[in-house]
């Protein structure tokens, strides 16, 4: 693989950046932002020298801040508005994720209370259409939305499901539609991007909200395991991901919205594992970009500032993205470099 920064030939040279290829297929090339302020200068530097796309992530309530929507009459857009201007002026695009989240299985944080306590089928549509009619009228140079994360929550409790129905999408979709009517609207959930039994609720659902105009395309989340044979399978993931590539007269939208490669637990020295991880990277890249994909977010902006790090199976050795913790290359950024420079012929 390549050397980021240097010529193809090895050379002393500068090459385009990583966003540089990115725009020029063009293909949308995106980070995380909840670190933009945490990480400081570092990480507000080198966002756009790599990324032509942020992820930004909305919810009525997260802890340990109160959130954007912590009470029915109060809004705080302090978070979005600084994200959505930072990123404008420097012309990265925004994918606003996301509209309505309805699990309760250990993400209680994500819905406040007086949500969960509306009395009536119509008090909860009143409150989810006004809670995406203010969003997405807020921001119209947003150009995509996830309009649900997650639906049905795997079996889990899910509070729009149990407050309004299974027709709960369509209703946040219409609302969305209706504030904003050129941007694209997407359903988001993990586990789909193999043919599992999520892949194909997903289908299901996303090919009825199609048929309806109110769904351009899907999100998978791909948090991979080093150690799963899963993590290589382009040929399955690709035959996935052709079924939702057909809808819409086969215009519908793929996009990889969340992808880290864990490295917990992998053995080998820090060459072996991150090579290996590189073949993860490039695997999935080719496979969403030969189905028509595109945009693929990294889940966090370097190892240090991952989601990772703190969970039970993660840790500081999972090390998932392509950037070391002072923002070093790994080999999984020449893999990135190197499948999309390779689309320009």
């Amino acid at each position: 693989m390549s050397v980021p920064g240097l010529a193809a030939d090895g050379g002393s040279e500068p090459r385009a950046t990583l966003r540089q290829v990115a725009d020029r297929i063009p293909f949308r090339l995106g980070a995380q932002p909840a670190y933009l302020f945490a990480g400081g200068p570092a990480v507000q530097q080198q966002i756009p020298l790599h990324f032509n796309t942020l992820v930004l992530e909305l919810y009525m309530q997260f802890p340990p801040n109160p959130g954007i929507h912590p009470k029915r009459d109060v809004y705080s857009f302090n978070w979005p508005d600084f994200v959505v201007g930072w990123s404008t002026s420097r012309g990265i695009k925004v994918h606003g994720h996301n509209l309505a989240w309805g699990t309760s299985a250990g993400y209680t944080q994500f819905t406040p209370d007086w949500v969960k306590a509306a009395p009536t089928r119509g008090d909860a549509i009143a409150i989810l259409t006004a809670w995406i009619t203010t969003l997405v009228s807020r921001y119209p140079q947003v150009p995509t939305w996830t309009i649900v994360n997650e639906p049905w929550s795997h079996g889990n409790r899910d509070i729009w499901r149990e407050k309004i129905g299974d027709d709960y999408p369509f209703i946040a979709a219409r609302a969305a539609r209706d504030a904003n009517p050129a941007a694209a609207l997407i359903l988001n959930d993990y586990d789909n991007h193999l043919p599992t039994p999520t892949a194909d609720s997903n289908f299901d659902l996303a090919s009825r909200m199609a048929a309806d105009g109110l769904l351009d395309g899907i999100g998978f989340q791909m948090h991979l395991d080093a150690k799963s044979p899963d993590s290589l399978k382009k040929d399955d993931v690709k035959r996935n991901l052709a079924r939702f590539a057909r809808l819409k007269g086969g215009t519908f939208k793929l996009m990889v919205t969340e992808f880290d490669v864990n490295l917990h637990g992998y053995p080998g020295t820090s060459a072996e594992r991150w090579t290996h991880q590189a073949r993860i990277y490039q695997a999935m890249l080719e496979a969403l970009l030969e189905s028509g994909g595109t945009e693929l977010a990294i889940m966090g902006n370097t190892d240090e500032l991952s989601w990772l790090t703190g969970l039970p199976g993660g840790g500081a050795d999972s090390e998932g993205t392509p950037f070391t913790a002072d923002w070093t290359p790994k080999p999984a950024y020449a893999a990135i470099y190197d499948v999309l420079n390779r689309r320009l012929g």
